[in-house]
């Protein structure tokens, strides 16, 4: 604690030195420029302040090595900046309670696509499955034609398939075509011309 003493005393010491060396520039640069001077004194009055500043920090810190004083916390230091956030505070746990609320409210969805759940309702869902096995395994269609009876469940319960989408002809093919079509009408007119000459 005394070395601490000592050391914040020559820091003082230096900043009024310097203080004092500055007063003196100061003095004599009257005269000159009444601008420089104001701001030699800022600087100083800057200097000594953060000075200060060390100082008071080398104590609190030797203060809390020997125990006497503890670190103040993170909260502390934003509550005095920020002030007073109660109110806040109390307007945040109303919404989240008028959340709560509008959310009991609601019917749960099923989501499709998700997960069975808990281990309870797998059971019931295995259960409910064996049930449903055991009935189709002792239905007299499935016993007759096991393969028959699946494919006419699949057909009365499944839509039907969509169609394909026709393929859209190449215009070149249009043109080969249409010039097929003519040839072939010309073959049976000139055919039927001559099966009629024939007769």
């Amino acid at each position: 604690m005394v070395k601490a003493k000592a050391g914040v005393a020559k820091l003082r010491q230096k900043a009024e030195r310097r203080a004092k060396d500055v007063a003196a520039k100061q003095r004599e640069s009257e005269g000159r420029d009444p601008h420089i001077a104001q701001r030699l004194q800022k600087k100083v009055t800057k200097r000594v302040q953060f000075l200060e500043n060390v100082a008071s920090s080398k104590r609190q810190a030797s203060l809390a090595v020997q125990g006497g004083l503890k670190k103040k916390r993170k909260k502390d230091r934003v509550g005095k900046r920020l002030g007073d956030l109660s109110q806040l505070a109390d307007s945040l746990r109303e919404a989240a309670q008028l959340d709560e609320g509008k959310a009991a409210l609601k019917s749960p969805k099923r989501l499709k696509g998700l997960g069975v759940g808990g281990a309870r309702k797998r059971s019931r869902i295995v259960e409910q499955e064996s049930k449903r096995l055991q009935q189709v395994l002792s239905h007299p269609q499935f016993q007759e034609d096991p393969v028959a009876a699946i494919a006419h469940h699949l057909n009365a319960t499944l839509p039907p398939a969509p169609e394909p989408p026709k393929p859209k002809a190449d215009p070149q093919m249009r043109k080969q075509q249409k010039a097929r079509r003519k040839f072939e009408k010309r073959l049976q007119k000139s055919s039927h011309g001559m099966d009629e000459d024939s007769e």
